[in-house]
């Protein structure tokens, strides 16, 4: 038996058959195609829609077994099937016997903008799974990206094969991201360039109305030496370039590092045209070998493009008092600048050779100043008695207005419990608490809602507390959620006052983190967020050491 599930918007109908790919087919039973990823199932199978909260992007999720019980989210972005992907797979349930291949799935969605999805394999039990929006580079942009430019005309260009829409960024703890809706000719080595500025090296880079070109060891544009003299409205610090080279499956990405007066170029690497990810450069120079991270989806039209992770440390370690601009452009290998720019608005055709922005009509050619957010480095949650008390630091902030700290039952319907005013803007480490006197037995949740003096809102991780739990023995919980990318929670009692260690190990036994090793009080339930954010997918050890007890358990990065 086959499942159907309309989505009006669309006015597409997907079929999820026995032992058929999934469909996807007119409101007048039109077929427009199948989905790639192969047959889904053998018997009756489960089709739903679901969106992110606060999302207009669309995704289906199909229960499928085959040797196993699991669930498959397809992102339904794209002009046609053909450009669906593959969204994420759930761990399998189970391997019990289910002949007819029958499951369902259900959802439901929670207030921190995630979304639980509980999936059922005959047979085989339920599953619960927490869906949420990181940052895979995969030119399919359906993180929480902040719009920063989009085009202000309808110019052509190099044709209607080659163009960028809009740009985006965004910046955890660690990476400034920055992505673009844009697409790429096939035909010919044609590019986008892409150029920033950090304000944190204000003073050390290119500034408005100088040469960008003539890079030594550059690539595409920026090694062209016939025509160097193309220059920016605004002080350029980096420049990123992507281009097909005339193939029909390859990316190729250039960079260039501008600083105290020398232009400097390295080769990134190539990526597939399908969405798949690719670090470099091979070996280090302006960036540290194989540190930044790249990738192209060419199925143009619904949020597809460019997406490159950068690590902070390579940009000069910007903090949350800094800036960021940003500015992009269609661009041939010899130099030669096209009328699409993002932002501006070129009113006179193709620019050519040594374009100057800075007196090109229609500017500015940059975007406005982009912040770096609050950037939070801990929070924890310890319990005594009937009292919580939260502790969390900032390493810098820019117009933090404060912390609303909310707490919640189910982990799910959250309510504010207090408010502690932040620092404004500062570049300094600075701690914060809050305690909740009197806390009625039971596990509870928190979460900080930062926000700016703008009324800008940027949620924590969830960090659990266990009121009235027995703390009077040797304890190490399993940490939750398990397997997880890339924050997950350690709780951990002692029955002695007295110095306790909790360490992390890899699989080969060598310490990656520590992640308190002071003295612990008995009586004290304590529960440690875990950020992984800097390592690499794979089993890690964590290991309790206090007096003479000592405990480890195993834990799953899964990137």
């Amino acid at each position: 038996a086959a499942s159907v599930y309309p989505i009006p918007e669309d006015s597409l109908i997907t079929l999820n058959g026995a032992g058929k790919n999934l469909t996807v087919w007119k409101w007048d039973g039109t077929l427009i195609g199948q989905v790639s990823g192969g047959i889904i199932s053998t018997g009756t199978t489960a089709t739903k829609l679901f969106k992110f909260p606060n999302s207009d992007r669309h995704f289906i999720s199909t229960f499928q077994y085959v040797a196993q019980a699991n669930a498959r989210i397809v992102d339904m972005d794209g002009k046609a099937p053909e450009y669906y992907r593959n969204f994420a797979i759930s761990p399998n349930i189970g391997t019990a016997a289910n002949l007819n291949g029958t499951g369902d799935i259900s959802f439901k969605y929670n207030s921190d903008g995630s979304v639980t999805m509980f999936v059922l394999g005959t047979n085989n039990g339920i599953g619960a799974y927490k869906i949420t929006r990181p940052y895979y580079i995969n030119g399919r942009l359906h993180e929480n990206y902040i719009p920063t430019g989009t085009k202000q005309n309808n110019n052509a260009g190099f044709g209607p094969n080659i163009d960028i829409q809009k740009l985006y960024y965004n910046v955890d703890q660690n990476n400034l991201y920055i992505a673009g809706e844009a697409k790429l000719n096939k035909a010919n080595n044609d590019g986008i360039v892409v150029y920033l500025n950090v304000s944190n090296l204000n003073g050390t880079g290119v500034t408005a109305g100088n040469s960008l070109g003539g890079v030594t060891n550059g690539g595409h544009l920026f090694g062209d030496a016939t025509n160097p003299n193309f220059k920016n409205d605004f002080e350029t610090h980096f420049g990123f370039a992507m281009n097909m080279g005339g193939t029909d499956s390859l990316v190729f990405f250039d960079a260039v590092k501008y600083s105290t007066g020398n232009k400097t170029g390295a080769y990134l690497g190539s990526t597939y045209q399908g969405g798949s990810a690719t670090s470099g450069p091979a070996t280090g120079g302006i960036f540290t070998a194989n540190s930044i991270t790249f990738a192209f989806d060419s199925a143009y039209g619904s949020r597809r493009g460019f997406e490159i992770r950068i690590p902070l440390s390579e940009i000069g370690n910007p903090t949350s008092v800094n800036n960021i601009q940003l500015f992009a452009a269609v661009v041939s290998a010899t130099a030669y600048f096209s009328d699409v720019t993002v932002p501006g608005n070129v009113t006179s055709g193709n620019i050519g050779f040594n374009a100057n922005f800075l007196t090109q009509a229609g500017g500015p050619y940059h975007t406005g100043f982009y912040p770096v957010p609050v950037e939070l480095v801990t929070f924890t949650a310890t319990t005594t008695g009937n009292t919580v008390k939260l502790e969390w630091g900032t390493a810098s902030e820019k117009n933090n207005h404060g912390f609303y700290v909310e707490k919640s039952s189910d982990g799910a319907t959250f309510t504010q419990v207090g408010f502690v005013t932040g620092k404004g803007t500062t570049s300094e480490y600075t701690t914060y608490n809050f305690t909740e006197e009197n806390v009625a037995n039971g596990m509870y949740f928190y979460r900080l809602r930062q926000m700016d003096y703008d009324g800008t809102c940027e949620y924590s991780s969830v960090i659990e507390a266990d009121v009235d739990f027995n703390p009077n023995t040797f304890m190490l919980s399993q940490n939750y959620p398990n397997p997880f990318n890339p924050s997950t929670v350690i709780k951990f009692t002692v029955p002695v006052t007295g110095q306790t260690s909790l360490k992390v190990y890899n699989a080969l036994g060598q310490e990656v983190a520590t992640l308190f090793s002071q003295i612990a009080e008995a009586g004290t339930a304590y529960s440690i967020d875990f950020n992984a954010a800097k390592l690499v997918s794979g089993v890690y050890l964590y290991e309790l050491k206090s007096g003479v007890n000592s405990s480890m358990k195993k834990m799953m990065l899964i990137k």
